[in-house]
């Protein structure tokens, strides 16, 4: 368990380094369209969080042959890094589980407090042709957010902030909430929450945080360019972030304020930019680069599944085991050798006992029959013997009688 969950973080950190810096490469191509974008950086994110599950797999080519000679030497020496290896594995599980337990709970607190807010919102009146417009989804109004946002994760909700539609014209009312339509029908809260899990389950990996803050940047992107094509008009919903930017920044609005309205600074300017450029930018060639880089993506993957170790799931280190030298041939009499030999000693094996019993040549087949009785039940084997015995003692019985006859009286 220990070598499997090193084994786990290692190859992920190669791994996820390898695909973001395809990502990266990936994104260098701003031409593309944010949608294509932000499904690359997804699709790198899920592979980044799944290939370690390579590691499990069998493996692609035939095992390493077991230690023969010094086998013994291997398995102590696997024994002692595996004592070591087990108090390093533990503090590691623990580190682990420390920070992904951390981490769900801010997921929770937030996820409720969702909930607590969506619960807790009011119904807005709209002018009636952007009502119209926007029918399919959800607006409400609450006093806890200070700029247009999208909560719920089942049933998803377009919050605005008290008085909002009476501060803004109709026009930028229509674009912005076009973007927030465009967050409800692309499931990005639910895509966002999936995210969460996985960055909890990956706490330590700088790699997928990088990854995740693309997913977010291109996701507004994404949302804008969907907005653009609803209403046709870019240049205004540029001009809309500009100024919202421009009163953020005169007023007296604390940082957190202006970053849920607006984002980061970097990504304001990259979204007037993206909004502004001419859709003759994106030609033939953008699309041909971005393909080629999103097939070398894939082979980062493929590669990279193919590159990791295998973890095989023994509780103890392998053992060696050494060949047994074959027996040597029992060197048995002949049927001339046992002829020439008057008699014998035959030890008769019986359970608890042994004893030794003198018999005359002639009957060597019984003794061997007797001696070589082959493994089987207990009544089979009694019953052999007292055969045995039983022919033993009439060949004694006959050379007694012929002893007698001979002898002079």
């Amino acid at each position: 368990m220990t070598s499997a969950l090193i084994t786990v973080v290692t190859d992920h950190l190669w791994q996820a380094s390898a695909v973001a810096a395809a990502l990266w490469l990936f994104l260098r191509v701003d031409w593309q369209p944010a949608r294509v974008r932000h499904d690359a950086a997804l699709a790198a994110f899920l592979a980044a969080c799944l290939l370690p599950l390579c590691s499990f797999l069998p493996a692609l080519g035939p095992a390493a042959p077991a230690g023969g000679a010094g086998g013994a030497d291997v398995a102590a020496a696997a024994s002692a890094q595996g004592a070591s290896a087990a108090v390093v594995g533990v503090w590691l599980a623990r580190i682990w589980a420390a920070g992904t337990f951390v981490m769900l709970l801010r997921l929770g607190r937030d996820l409720v407090s969702m909930m607590r807010i969506s619960g807790s919102a009011q119904s807005v009146t709209l002018p009636q042709d952007i009502a119209r417009a926007l029918a399919d989804v959800p607006i409400r109004s609450s006093a806890a957010v200070r700029a247009p946002v999208t909560a719920g994760v089942l049933r998803p909700v377009v919050l605005l902030p008290p008085s909002f539609a009476d501060r803004v014209s109709a026009r930028d009312l229509r674009m912005v909430l076009e973007h927030e339509r465009a967050h409800v029908r692309r499931h990005d809260v639910r895509l966002a929450v999936l995210q969460s899990l996985l960055l909890a389950a990956f706490w330590w990996s700088p790699a997928l945080y990088w990854m995740a803050g693309r997913m977010r940047d291109e996701r507004e992107l994404a949302c804008d360019e969907a907005a653009v094509a609803r209403t046709g008009d870019g240049l205004g919903l540029a001009r809309m972030l500009v100024r919202q930017a421009e009163a953020m920044g005169s007023s007296r609005a604390p940082p957190g304020a202006m970053m849920a309205a607006l984002g980061r600074p970097s990504l304001t300017a990259r979204r007037v930019r993206n909004l502004t450029r001419s859709p003759a930018a994106r030609g033939p060639i953008a699309v041909l680069s971005g393909s080629l880089l999103l097939v070398g993506l894939t082979a980062t993957a493929i590669v990279s599944a193919y590159a990791a170790p295998r973890i095989s799931f023994g509780l103890s280190a392998p053992r060696a085991y050494a060949v047994a030298e074959p027996r040597p041939a029992l060197d048995l009499p002949s049927q001339a050798q046992t002829a020439a030999v008057p008699e014998t000693h035959v030890r008769a094996r019986r359970r608890g006992s042994a004893s030794i019993v003198r018999r005359p040549a002639e009957p060597w087949a019984d003794e061997a029959a007797a001696d070589a009785i082959p493994p089987g039940p207990r009544e089979a084997a009694i019953a052999a013997r007292e055969g045995a015995l039983a022919r033993r003692a009439e060949a004694m019985a006959r050379r007694e009688a012929l002893v007698s006859s001979t002898s002079p009286t």
